[in-house]
């Protein structure tokens, strides 16, 4: 691509093999891993022929001026398995830093001027194995750096068990969720949920803003099984005001609590509604996170300047911008202008999942 001076850029390729010091390790690692996708990863497998990667360290007496001192790419006659060589100046047996007496560094030095470069390779194997390792370690635990998607990184890893769902069963029954959860894992830790973490979880997923409204009752059904009746027997243990109800249900001022999404645009708001695109996932997300047994609804509040007007038309929206009403959903009575604040709906999302 050419720069703003309109001339080409170099392949990154070029930049390596001519300006390799110029590059940070773990950057010119990773493009070098892009260029052999097949290879396995530095330190992943016990064959270091196998790895995208060959890794050797400087010998010299001088001081390197950067961390990297050069990379040698392959040739074009070499082979699709010839690896390319990266000299790094920070980790080796000889040389200025390395433990060897200057005596031995010396003469490995005149041993390579010789041609003679088995006591070097012989020292790369051990240096390759430290900074694949090396490598590995600070791709690992930094999930920035990581070529894997998040949840398969260490990190990613760690966040999903601390949330209760890093099992292979869960990561599957999740697959489309896992996005979700990784940035929120840790207002899924512990026992408790909250108001204020469900708002924020649903703030860091929808990106729209949320409030929580607890304690809205509802009335409970009960079994016949459960009702109380007039026996003669002496066995029966319910008692008025304390184990009994008298009817067929009862008020529960805890059974449940209303999300409150908004105000919302016209469009955001219609992908909330059931079929939308963003339905079921904020249902998935709300029944994930509240207590079981929990009932919850959504209420879906609309810019009041957003009410669409009615008008008997079907298929997509029209040229004049009106839109097909939604009983029920996108459609208010109204005489002039809509009185109310932000025109509403609610949702019945059912209950927690156990």
């Amino acid at each position: 691509m050419a720069s703003a001076r309109r001339r080409p850029q170099p392949p990154l390729t070029e930049a390596l093999r001519d300006e390799g010091h110029a590059f940070d390790f773990v950057q010119a690692v990773r493009l070098l891993e892009r260029l052999r996708p097949d290879a396995a990863r530095p330190g992943t497998v016990p064959d270091a022929d196998a790895e995208a990667v060959r890794f050797r360290s400087y010998v010299g007496l001088a001081f390197p001026a950067s961390d990297l001192v050069s990379v040698t790419l392959p040739g074009s006659g070499e082979g699709a398995r010839a690896q390319p060589v990266v000299e790094v100046a920070f980790v080796g047996l000889a040389g200025l830093q390395g433990p060897l007496p200057r005596p031995d560094t010396e003469l490995l030095l005149e041993r390579i001027r010789d041609g003679d470069t088995a006591f070097r390779d012989f020292l790369d194997i051990i240096h390759h194995r430290l900074l694949a390792f090396a490598y590995r370690g600070r791709v690992e635990r930094r999930t920035g750096l990581a070529l894997d998607t998040p949840d398969d990184t260490a990190v990613g890893r760690l966040a999903l068990d601390l949330a209760g769902v890093g099992t292979e069963a869960f990561r599957r029954h999740l697959a489309d969720e896992v996005e979700v959860l990784l940035p929120s894992a840790g207002l899924r830790v512990g026992p408790r949920r909250t108001a204020a973490g469900l708002e924020r979880l649903l703030f860091t997923v929808l990106g729209v803003r949320a409030r929580v409204r607890q304690f809205v009752g509802r009335w409970i059904g009960l079994e016949p099984g459960q009702q109380a009746r007039i026996t003669r027997d002496r066995t029966a243990t319910a008692r008025l005001g304390h184990d009994s109800v008298l009817g067929a249900r009862f008020w529960d001022q805890s059974a449940g609590v209303d999300i409150e999404l908004g105000p919302l645009t016209l469009e955001r708001f219609e992908r909330f509604l059931p079929g939308g695109a963003e339905h079921g996932r904020v249902a998935a997300v709300v029944r994930r996170y509240v207590e079981p047994g929990l009932a919850v609804r959504l209420r879906l509040r609309l810019e009041r300047d957003q009410v669409p007007p009615a008008a008997l038309v079907g298929g997509p929206p029209a040229a004049d911008g009106h839109r097909p009403v939604r009983l029920g959903w996108t459609t208010w009575l109204r005489a002039g202008r809509v009185r109310t604040d932000h025109p509403e709906i609610v949702l019945d999302l059912g209950a927690g999942a156990a």
